[in-house]
């Protein structure tokens, strides 16, 4: 009875260590942030919406957002609100693994340049055919993810795109008044109103 126990826990062990190709472990422990892609461009089946489809298929074909080809194609997911990122996970496409060279991934609030001029988390390179990679933002904090490549008249294709993070705490506010008027500095804005005296 004790060596089927065992047998059992060895066996719950390995499930428990098990990665499916191309996924990555973390989609076992967190849960990925939800929220809508639109992208610079899509080639037919190839809509941004596929790399958020919870598919890790390496396949484009409706497995995959895919841009056509243009200078400095892009791809964004709009979170349901403001978020601390942590990692982000990428899988790449089975073929042409260079797409995903020297594509940055920007996170914040702004739209400014479609969200491309947010502080940038990382450059992705080298990321082998139809495999996953992990990238840390350590905590940035945005309601956008924009995956941006910087070069003419080329393509950019992502599989499958995980967000992890965790919710942003409200910004706080101090407010203090000086000649007449009340100053609030709310997050890292300076407002300023009438003082009622």
């Amino acid at each position: 009875m004790g060596s089927s126990r065992l047998i059992c826990c060895f066996i719950g062990v390995l499930l428990h260590l098990w990665k499916s190709p191309g996924c990555s472990a973390a989609s076992s422990i967190d849960v990925p942030l939800r929220g809508a892609a639109i992208q610079s461009s899509a080639l037919p089946g190839g809509g941004a919406g596929w790399a958020i489809d919870g598919s890790c298929s390496p396949i484009w074909v409706q497995s995959c957002a895919h841009t056509k080809q243009q200078d400095n194609p892009w791809w964004r997911l709009q979170l349901d609100g403001v978020y601390r990122v942590s990692v982000i996970e990428v899988t790449n496409r089975n073929v042409f693994m260079e797409r995903l060279d020297g594509v940055e991934i920007h996170i914040g609030d702004l739209l400014v340049n479609n969200g491309n001029d947010n502080p940038r988390c990382a450059i992705i390179h080298n990321v082998p055919d139809s495999l996953t990679q992990s990238v840390q933002c350590w905590g940035m904090e945005g309601m956008y993810v924009n995956f941006y490549k910087p070069f003419p008249f080329t393509y950019l294709t992502l599989c499958e795109v995980k967000v992890y993070g965790e919710l942003a705490p409200p910004p706080t506010s101090i407010t203090i008044q000086a000649m007449g008027r009340n100053l609030t500095l709310v997050g890292k804005r300076l407002c300023w109103s009438d003082a009622l005296f």
